[in-house]
Formats: structure tokens, C-alpha cells, sequence
């Protein structure tokens, strides 16, 4: 992984920034900060697109959030804008995949309509918790473990903070 998290390679160089900004916000004070419906459209759709791992691997917790929020996913609202064959809307429909799989594993909470939209996902995709990579249209590949233990991580801290 790259060593700052600020880098990119996005032609659009000032919403990275903005989006990594809204993230740590959202990420580091999760007992505190509220999120909307539509903000988690954009920043999913962000990450979606990011060509930066450390961006990327934050998908589930954002859809932990949501969870935590009742954000009800939207599946109009994410898939609209893109065509069927659209390589960013592959980036999308398997990070929600491998994230719908990483909360059933690790027992989390999912946002409402995951599960039903991971269940049609799956027809495409198969089962993607199996490999050890995910790869996405940038070219890049992530570990699942990656995903994995930062999805970990957040739900941790946000125990520690909002105790059950």
C-alpha cells in the first residue's frame, strides 16, 4: 500500500481530498457523527471509483455506519448513473458483495437491503470471500484481509465508544 492516503491518481484531484477528509471525520468519531442517506451514496460511489487501496478498503466500514445510522441501501441510487457494463459499477457491486459476506462472517450488523442486494450480486460474482484478493477494474487488487480487519477495527473502536 501507498504510504499516504492523500495520494491519487484521479483526474478529479480535489474529491479524493474531500472525501478522505469526510471519511477520517466519519471514522474517527463514530459515536458523534451522523450520516445521510445521499452522503453515503457519494462516498460509497467514491471509494467505488478510487484507484487508492487505503480509500478502498474502508467500503464495509461505511457500510457499517449506515447500520449504525439506518441508512437504508438504495440500489437505484447506487447503480443508476452507471451502464450495466460500467467497470466502476463492477468496483461497486463487488465491494458490497464482499462486504454483504464480511458482515455475515463476522456476525456485524448490515445496512437494510444488503443482503437482498448482495443476493443478486451473487448470481454474477459467486462467492467472493473465498479468494484472497479482490480485483477491481483499476487494476488494482486488495486482500480481503485487508477489508477484513478494517472493517474489524472499526467495529472494535465503535464498541469501545457506544458500548452495547
Amino acid at each position: 500500500m501507498r504510504s499516504s492516503s492523500l495520494q491519487s491518481s484521479s483526474p478529479k484531484a480535489g474529491r479524493p481530498h474531500a472525501v478522505l477528509r469526510v471519511l477520517n471525520s466519519l471514522l474517527a468519531d463514530p459515536g458523534q457523527k451522523r450520516l445521510t442517506g445521499s452522503q453515503a451514496t457519494i462516498i460509497l460511489d467514491a471509494l467505488a471509483s478510487s484507484n487508492d487501496q487505503d480509500l478502498v478498503v474502508r467500503f464495509p466500514a461505511i457500510l457499517s455506519i449506515c447500520a449504525r445510522n439506518g441508512i437504508a441501501l438504495n440500489s437505484h441510487m447506487l447503480f443508476s448513473k452507471y451502464w450495466e457494463s460500467s467497470p466502476k459499477k463492477q468496483n461497486l457491486e463487488k465491494l458490497l458483495l464482499i462486504s454483504a459476506e464480511l458482515f455475515d462472517l463476522e456476525g456485524i450488523e448490515a445496512p437494510q437491503n444488503l443482503k437482498k442486494i448482495a443476493s443478486s450480486l451473487k448470481t454474477k460474482y459467486g462467492t467472493l470471500l473465498s479468494a484472497q484478493m479482490l480485483p477491481l477494474s483499476s487494476g488494482i487488487s486488495i486482500s480481503i484481509k485487508a477489508f477484513q480487519d478494517t472493517l474489524r477495527d472499526y467495529v472494535a473502536k465503535t464498541k469501545h465508544i457506544m458500548p452495547a
